[in-house]
């Protein structure tokens, strides 16, 4: 593997030759080496080092490197969860602000350095998380960490030069990565989801997709509308959640339902998809879509599109670059690839865009999606998909007619939420701005939930279980259901609730 720069150099680690930009060598070498002297001498560390020792309860220590959107929202809800947080970062002002927002630990310093590392008394951490805006330096963060004896890694790494590493010489866990995240793949794979299901818009899967989860808006002319959940009498399924005016509730029977608000509802993989006429929401199937951006998650969506052509046969990518469009046309092999400037009116004139049933708005920018995503609403697109780096304009896109947001560093933050929960969680997924958490749980014998009746379970506030998975069948709970170990539950639950929560399941 070799990261292309115009200075190139070799760094022996571990009797492992690692090819890498000359920058990112010197780092390597010269702290991986001060790194070892530093735990061997502790003449000068212990002035500036930070104890962490004295846990909050049994909660976990987390190193986050890099104070961007990403980092500072991993942070938020770490801390909100009450976690012992040390965020690091070379731009003093991106940690002015989270410490200023956030009850964490900020450290002033290079994330990948061993220094700097030990300053953050790593050997006390559970979870170190790299995230700034090198793979580079996320790579080597990690290496570091590793080598210095931090328990988990993870890293954000975009170039999927970097993500593909065989089980080889050079694989990532033996380059001292325990998990990579990639943004971008999980962004287009949020899109596909969504693209499948037009009607709904947020779509999750469970216990290997046979449990199904989705939102719905609740329409003025919505037959529910105005009624508790009790009175709704939803058999086939569980109101799990309900976003309120940007607020979530966890609802129970005397909740009311209230046109305008987006419901969550899960049970067994089709089930909830009946639920679109109870809300008002028109059904209709998605069999073209136009994609606006080329870039990574541009060109990653319209792979997914194309593996599954049977649904999605007709695929339009929209790419003001010259360059990029040539680069797709031979990435791709079924996808029409357009070269043209999705902000400007002209584009959505053509009856090749403007009779899709779908349109995603990928860019770089959040004004050009959002425009976009408006433009091609008029023009007559029925579904609209744009993807949001700041959650502010969420608001915005709804007003403006947008069916579906996605937020990049949300489902990251939902991937580094589920590692640091103690007990089994298969998967974890955030809702309403990180406000909820929907968490797939695998019951160990020990649990105290199980053998039970759930009515007889002091349940905490501000949680619900939605769905109860046992072998092939999926359950509606009730209040006589009977959990046993094994069983995989999906859970909507508030934060904070998530250390009263661990201990029924544990």
């Amino acid at each position: 593997m070799a990261a292309k720069c115009q200075h190139e150099t070799e760094c022996n680690l571990s009797n492992t030759t690692l090819t890498i930009s000359l920058r990112v060598c010197t780092l390597i070498c010269y702290d991986l080496k001060y790194s070892t002297e530093m735990f061997d001498s502790r003449e000068t560390s212990c002035k500036r080092r930070i104890h962490l020792d004295c846990k909050r309860g049994e909660n976990l220590t987390v190193i986050i490197v890099g104070a961007g959107k990403t980092g500072f929202q991993i942070a938020k809800m770490l801390a909100e969860a009450r976690h012992n947080v040390v965020v690091i970062d070379s731009r003093e002002e991106a940690l002015i602000e989270v410490s200023e927002n956030l009850d964490v630990m900020t450290i002033h310093g290079n994330g990948a350095s061993g220094r700097v590392l030990e300053e953050a008394s790593l050997r006390n951490s559970d979870l170190f998380v790299a995230v700034t805006d090198s793979d580079e330096v996320n790579m080597v963060a990690c290496m570091t960490a590793k080598r210095l004896g931090v328990k988990k890694t993870v890293a954000r790494i975009r170039n999927p030069e970097y993500q593909g590493l065989p089980g080889g010489d050079l694989s990532t866990k033996q380059l001292g990565i325990d998990m990579i995240i990639s943004p971008e793949e999980a962004v287009a794979y949020e899109i596909f989801k969504c693209l499948r299901a037009p009607a709904a818009t947020e779509v999750e899967y469970f216990a290997d997709g046979k449990a199904q989860m989705l939102g719905f808006k609740v329409q003025d002319m919505s037959p529910i509308a105005g009624m508790t959940v009790a009175e709704a009498a939803i058999t086939s399924c569980t109101i799990g959640a309900i976003l309120r005016d940007g607020e979530v509730v966890v609802p129970h029977g005397g909740t009311r339902i209230a046109a305008g608000d987006d419901i969550f509802v899960i049970g067994k993989t089709g089930a909830p998809t009946e639920m679109g006429w109870l809300v008002g929401t028109k059904d209709h199937s998605v069999r073209s879509v136009a994609i606006l951006g080329g870039g990574r998650t541009g060109l990653l969506l319209a792979h997914y599109l194309e593996q599954h052509r049977k649904y999605i046969p007709i695929v339009r990518v929209v790419e003001h670059d010259e360059e990029v469009c040539h680069h797709l046309a031979r990435e791709l092999r079924h996808a029409l690839v357009i070269h043209g400037d999705g902000a400007k009116p002209d584009i959505f004139h053509d009856e090749s865009i403007k009779s899709l049933d779908a349109f995603v708005a990928l860019t770089g920018e959040d004004q050009t999606n959002l425009l976009a995503g408006f433009m091609a609403k008029h023009a007559g697109v029925q579904s609209i998909i744009v993807k949001l780096e700041r959650e502010d304009y969420v608001p915005i896109a709804s007003q403006m007619g947008i069916d579906v947001t996605v937020i990049p560093r949300m489902i990251v933050a939902g991937t580094i939420l589920r590692l640091i929960h103690q007990v089994n969680v298969v998967s974890l997924s955030l809702l309403g701005e990180g406000n909820l958490e929907v968490m797939e749980i695998s019951l160990p014998g020990t649990a105290s939930i199980c053998r039970k009746p759930l009515r007889h379970v002091d349940f905490p506030k501000g949680a619900i279980i939605g769905s109860v998975i046992r072998g092939d069948s999926v359950i509606v709970p009730r209040g006589n259901t009977v959990l046993l170990p094994g069983d995989r539950i999906v859970v909507f639950a508030m934060p904070s609730v998530a250390p009263q929560l661990e201990e029924h399941v544990r």
